[in-house]
């Protein structure tokens, strides 16, 4: 049984109401993330002047990391023991961070994270350039995985929150949308990108992180429900970040 599933049968299994901490959780994976954010940093910095002062910025922004963390743990479920899960769980804060500072220039936001956004700083134009290079950033990390599944996932995923947000400009203001327009707005927005990272499918075998010990999802139909189960569980208790 993995760290992540011992430690969710010792406190309810499948929780309707969360009873771990954000503490709890991220300490299963603790090790990991700390992988996660050195290499964030590193691949932040450029020979580029500009790009590397402002990759420092946003470097030094901080961040949940809920993505990396809900990531590294589906890997830790299906039993990988291998790297590809640190990088890709950087890859995935890459394409969040792309997001977030597309979206200041959008919203004409002037802060994030309680400090100046990129574009209060450095302007509309450099900003999306900026954001830009994140996301080839992150594809370019991606291929390091040496996986095509990977990077049609990503580049799915991509497509996905772009469409959304080109989507949200046209309900901008309006109060009659129904509730399937709304679900499929913050589905592409939001939930592709999360849906992805914890889905047992694309974390387990045969997908992306090639695990030394196959995940027992894709041999039991009972095995899938309990793991998928498990990751529902931990999806839950994430949300009190």
């Amino acid at each position: 049984m993995s760290r992540a599933a011992s430690f969710l049968s010792h406190n309810g299994g499948a929780l309707t109401e969360p009873s771990v901490s954000p503490d709890d959780i991220v300490g299963l994976v603790a090790s990991r993330l700390v992988e996660v954010e050195k290499l964030f940093h590193e691949n932040l910095a450029s020979p580029v002047a500009i790009v590397d002062e402002i990759g420092e910025f946003v470097g030094q922004g901080g961040g949940k990391r809920v993505r990396p963390t809900l990531h590294l743990l589906c890997a830790d479920l299906c039993g990988y023991r291998g790297t590809h899960d640190v990088l890709l769980a950087t890859v995935l804060e890459f394409i969040h961070s792309a997001t977030l500072i597309h979206d200041d220039v959008i919203d004409v936001a002037a802060m994030r994270r309680g400090r100046p956004s990129v574009n209060r700083g450095w302007g509309n134009t450099i900003t999306v350039l900026f954001g830009d290079y994140l996301y080839a950033k992150a594809m370019e990390m991606a291929l390091r995985a040496g996986s095509l599944r990977v990077m049609d996932r990503l580049a799915w995923i991509t497509l996905r929150m772009t469409e959304g947000e080109m989507i949200q400009t046209r309900f901008a203001g309006r109060l009659d949308l129904s509730v399937d327009e709304y679900m499929d707005l913050i589905e592409r927005k939001t939930g592709c990108c999360s849906g992805a990272v914890v889905s047992s499918r694309e974390s387990c075998p045969e997908s992306t992180l090639k695990p030394r010990a196959r995940c027992a999802a894709t041999d039991s139909t009972s095995d899938s429900r309990s793991r998928s189960s498990t990751i529902c569980s931990i999806s839950q208790a994430i949300r009190r970040f």
